[in-house]
């Protein structure tokens, strides 16, 4: 399968042709998951700020003696699960570009960081392109270092307020920098 996926605008022709794939591409920026029924947007930026506890240092191979992600530098307390703070995220970013909530959007991301950049230019485009769903899934998630986390999604379906569909995207693999506490993204960069 191929984790680094590039998707782009299929049934959609004409000047907004190159938006949409914009969107889609901005929307995928590594962060699709499937939005969890029944949430509010409240409840889901809540959710994100309560991360669970999930594997102690050790259990991955790849910990090695650093620090465990989330937790205190030279900790062995456990650190947060990578495939719930990954579908906490997601789900978020998922609800509020349903929404067309831009300011909800750039709540999770860094301000000033290279994801709140893109998130800007994402709003530009959600002005002449709303969205009206996203559904998307989170299948893999783990810690590659403290603050980087591996995340491998699929785009299931992104609907256009015009009533456009793009079916499912490719497979990505994206590695998101992350600021604890609560949890938001500074970066998200393709898997090397």
């Amino acid at each position: 399968m191929n984790r680094r996926g590039v998707s782009g605008a299929r049934g959609v022709g004409g000047a907004s042709a190159g938006r949409v794939a914009l969107l889609v591409r901005l929307c995928v920026l590594g962060m699709v998951a499937g939005v969890l029924a029944g949430m509010t947007l409240g409840a889901l930026v809540l959710a994100v700020k309560k991360a669970p506890g999930g594997p102690v240092r050790g259990e991955d191979p790849g910990c090695g003696e650093g620090p465990v992600p989330g937790a205190g530098a030279g900790t062995t307390e456990p650190g947060p699960d990578a495939l719930a703070v990954a579908r906490q995220l997601v789900a978020a970013r998922d609800a509020v570009l349903s929404a067309g909530d831009t300011a909800a959007l750039s709540a999770l991301s860094v301000p000033e960081g290279e994801a709140a950049a893109a998130d800007a230019t994402l709003g530009s485009v959600l002005d002449s392109t709303p969205v009206a769903q996203v559904e998307t899934e989170v299948r893999e998630a783990s810690w590659v270092g403290e603050d980087l986390l591996e995340v491998v999604t699929v785009q299931r379906r992104l609907v256009l307020s015009g009533g456009q569909t793009m079916g499912p995207q490719p497979e990505r693999c994206a590695r998101w920098q992350l600021s604890p506490q609560p949890w938001r993204i500074v970066a998200v960069r393709p898997c090397s």
